[in-house]
């Protein structure tokens, strides 16, 4: 079933607003940032959304949320543009692996959303060295955005698996 235009600017923005809440309300303080759980509504948004909605919904979510942080509005940025491609990145490998692995979606999505992720990773590493033009912040910044990392990719895949076990599932997705 194609999604009508008013279907996807509903269903993008009702995502823009669960990655905000997700990423803002649900978050752990670290040294340098903050851990979330918005990374997994990313990757979850990209099997009700198409490709530039999930970019659109995945940055604009996340980066609202560092503006409405204070303390991390210089990132929101480095953060619309990582997350944005976190999502092209997931949808770009699922849309390849699950038709090779038909009878396996958990391990495509898994597989996808690892690389995805890990895009987020190497994503945050250069924004960081942007931002304080320190190698050494940069690399121990990274590791937590490695547990983030873990988190999501574990979080994101209970979600897919549970998701897509729903009937009306089927109706509702749009990434084919």
């Amino acid at each position: 079933m194609r999604s009508s235009k008013t279907q996807i600017i509903v269903r993008t923005s009702l995502f823009i607003a669960m990655i905000f809440l997700a990423t803002f309300f649900i978050k752990f303080p670290v040294l340098t940032g903050y851990l979330n759980v918005g990374d997994s509504l990313i990757l979850v948004s990209t099997m009700f959304l198409p490709p530039v909605a999930s970019f659109i919904a995945g940055g604009i979510g996340s980066a609202i949320a560092d503006i409405s942080s204070g303390a991390y509005a210089i990132f929101a940025p480095f953060t619309f543009i990582i997350k944005g491609i976190e999502a092209l990145i997931f949808i770009l490998i699922f849309s390849k692996l699950r038709k090779v692995l038909a009878k396996k979606p958990c391990v495509a999505y898994f597989i996808s959303a690892f690389v995805a992720l890990a895009w987020m990773v190497i994503g945050y590493f250069f924004a960081y060295y942007f931002i304080t033009f320190d190698w050494g912040y940069a690399l121990a910044s990274s590791l937590y955005d490695l547990i983030q990392f873990g988190g999501s990719l574990i979080i994101s895949t209970i979600l897919f698996a549970s998701i897509t076990k729903i009937k009306a599932f089927d109706e509702m997705k749009t990434t084919k």
